[in-house]
């Protein structure tokens, strides 16, 4: 397959040089108002080419660049580094939205998911035990059998 010259393909260039670069225009033959809109459309085309330059500039091409392996002690190094800048932030109070979804006595997430799960028969067991539990804290009634304050050489009225 064979690409003429000014024809697009794979290895085209995003911008030519060429037609990037404008004229100077020359105010031999140009009238106001004409002069005006094309001077107009030259500085939007300028712009619109500066935009573009910078876009090609910046672009990365993510699918050129390697895996990046990290080895373990720099693993490690950027562990606490992370853990010591999100405790300034819950120190500091900029993190108050940030929250672990997981209860405090949890150290390892990975072995409670990796765990069997809990049996349908169990939960009820739980379940039944909890509402015993709160039943029992809902009788609970204290009787009253002498004063909590007592006065030590205050005659009582």
């Amino acid at each position: 397959m064979r690409i003429e010259y000014g024809e697009p393909g794979e290895r085209t260039r995003l911008l030519d040089p060429q037609s990037t670069s404008l004229a100077q225009p020359s105010q031999g033959n140009r009238q106001g108002a004409q002069y005006s809109q094309e001077n107009d459309k030259r500085d939007e085309q300028s712009a619109l080419a500066n935009i573009l330059h910078q876009n090609a500039k910046d672009v990365i091409d993510v699918t050129s660049q390697e895996a990046i392996i990290i080895e373990p002690n720099e693993y490690n190094d950027r562990t606490r580094h992370y853990s010591l800048r999100l405790k300034g932030l819950s120190i500091s109070g900029k993190a108050g939205s940030y929250r672990l979804g997981l209860p405090n006595g949890i150290t390892a997430p990975q072995m409670v998911l990796a765990a069997p799960p809990i049996s349908p028969a169990e939960i009820q067991m739980i379940t039944h035990l909890a509402e015993k539990a709160s039943k029992a804290m809902r009788e609970v009634r204290i009787q009253h059998r002498e004063d909590l304050v007592v006065s030590f050489g205050v005659p009582v009225p």
